[in-house]
């Protein structure tokens, strides 16, 4: 009897407390996972996650510091939201300033999947599967214990087709708001949140114009697009304002467009100007990232959810439609020739990219918790496959985004260049000059203080040390013979190289140092102090 009591106390306390046990437990799961992944130092295996830390240190530490030092590379919230605590060493090299965002948002994706299925009258059962699915999926632990846009990416996308659910059930403009207010978050993380912008965009206008009159529809249009582009607004006037060109980011020389052009050169866009093979290879990215069976349960949901008679509310269904924004997009970047994924034995003999399918993992998560409340006869069976299933992934530790860095990106290069310049730039404060486009990674796995390189955001220093490298840099890092190397671009015809020798050589980068007999006339210590 006792027993029985205490047992209905915990059960109306997790029905009153359930989102609050949920954010316990989910704070619980992200804690640990990125103190696992610290510890065995797998947490920046990507070079891109070193490079995102980077960009934030050169705010507040370098030889010319300042929002500038934001770029045109990635856009900026990422990075803005390192600054108060990438100033701290610890925090710069554990990755904690850019992973802490990224834990933050698991926690938050994890209780908007719980709310979205609450919406679209999914009960706790179903709800807890959905999350769970999320939450346990191997690629996501590891990518929310990194310093990578995903997750902060797939929170703030997801808070925006959250409340503009809500807006489609309840039409209160509070709601529209909110919606444009975390989309224009997601503009400012990745230019996947510039699609979702144009596509919810469409919707709201075609179904406004169908239940309202056009005056009202275009009010409430115009003020989603004005809030939801504001930031696509200010990162075209910060390109006008820092590099004198509002699209410096799509055509500049570091821009995506560039790299791209380079791919294509090398006959690497497998997927260019070919809607089936772009397809095919976003397909086989999501299916790598969320499972074969949760997708296959996905897909069968989410026909269930768009036709069944069950969910009678037709704007739930047309607000749903956005949870395919991320699919959309991939395989139109991919068709145009705008991104690239290469999967082995699909589009390529490596792996690169293949993190961008777990841009569906929420979707799939939602569509596989709905299907497990509305086939009721068949729901032990599909939890029983759906515990089977993802127990063994997370017990393998079946993450394709931790294969991605450590086989197909070669990190390790990038370590070999830092503490090659750690072994030799350690014990003075000369500087070294580098391409901080080319070789951030390392600049970051150096160890080394900001303020000893000098490179492109260095302003008048780099201008200098580009005409007359021998006064200020006595080490110069860049691969040699190699035209996409900028600095070996922009040196190369330099008399003044001969005044330096190679004193390390590595796959991706050669160190330069200056001979004995030209070190005297060096400044570079005091332009440090």
């Amino acid at each position: 009897m006792l027993h029985k009591k205490i047992f209905e106390k915990l059960n109306i306390f997790f029905k009153k407390n359930i989102l609050v046990v949920l954010i316990f437990v989910l704070s619980l799961i992200s804690i640990s996972e990125f103190v696992y992944y610290y510890q065995n130092g797998l947490g920046l295996a990507y070079n891109d996650a070193r490079s995102h830390l980077d960009i934030g240190r050169r705010v507040v530490e370098g030889l010319n510091t300042g929002v500038a030092q934001i770029g045109s590379v990635w856009l900026p919230l990422d990075h803005l939201l390192m600054v108060p605590t990438i100033w701290n060493d610890f925090m710069w090299h554990s990755g904690l300033a850019g992973a802490i965002q990224s834990m933050i948002s698991y926690v938050l994706t994890g209780v908007i999947i719980f709310l979205f299925l609450k919406e679209i009258k999914v009960g706790v059962v179903g709800r807890l599967v959905g999350v769970a699915l999320f939450a346990l999926n191997p690629n996501i632990l590891y990518l929310q214990s990194t310093p990578m846009t995903e997750l902060l990416l797939i929170a703030t996308m997801m808070a925006g087709c959250y409340f503009f659910l809500l807006w489609y059930k309840k039409e209160k403009i509070v709601f529209l708001l909110l919606s444009a207010f975390f989309i224009m978050l997601s503009t400012m993380v990745r230019y996947d949140g510039w699609f979702l912008l144009f596509f919810a965009a469409m919707w709201l206008f075609f179904s406004l114009l169908k239940k309202k009159n056009w005056r009202e529809a275009e009010g409430k249009i115009l003020l989603f697009c004005i809030l939801g582009g504001f930031g696509i607004f200010l990162w075209l006037l910060w390109n006008q304002l820092i590099f004198h060109d509002p699209f410096y980011f799509i055509f500049g020389q570091y821009s995506a467009y560039a790299q791209q052009k380079q791919m294509e050169l090398s006959g690497i866009l497998y997927a260019k100007n070919n809607w089936i093979m772009a397809f095919k290879v976003y397909i086989y990215a999501v299916a790598q990232n969320v499972g074969i069976f949760n997708l296959f349960l996905a897909i069968f949901g989410a026909i269930f959810f768009f036709f069944s008679k069950k969910i009678a509310l037709i704007d739930i269904k047309y607000a749903s439609l956005l949870l395919l924004a991320p699919l959309l997009f991939n395989v139109l970047a991919l068709y145009l020739g705008h991104t690239i994924i290469i999967i082995p034995g699909v589009s390529g003999d490596t792996v690169f990219n293949i993190r961008y399918g777990i841009m569906m993992m929420p979707m799939v998560a939602i569509f596989v918790g709905f299907i497990v409340e509305y086939l009721e006869y068949f729901k032990l069976a599909i939890v029983a496959a759906l515990l089977i299933f993802n127990v063994w992934s997370v017990t393998r530790v079946d993450a394709v985004t931790l294969f991605e860095p450590q086989i197909g990106l070669r990190q390790e290069d990038s370590a070999e260049i830092g503490q090659g310049m750690q072994k030799h730039a350690q014990d003075n404060q000369d500087l070294i000059l580098i391409s901080s486009y080319a070789h951030d990674s390392s600049i970051f796995s150096s160890m080394l203080p900001m303020k000893r390189f000098i490179h492109e955001g260095s302003g008048k220093y780099y201008d200098a040390a580009l005409q007359e490298p021998d006064h200020l840099a006595r080490w110069i890092v860049m691969k040699t013979d190699y035209e996409a190397d900028p600095l070996w671009h922009l040196l190369k015809d330099n008399p003044v190289l001969e005044k330096y020798e190679i004193v390390e050589h590595y796959n991706f980068a050669d160190i330069y140092e200056i001979k004995d007999e030209y070190k005297k006339g060096l400044i570079s210590s005091s332009v440090i102090k």
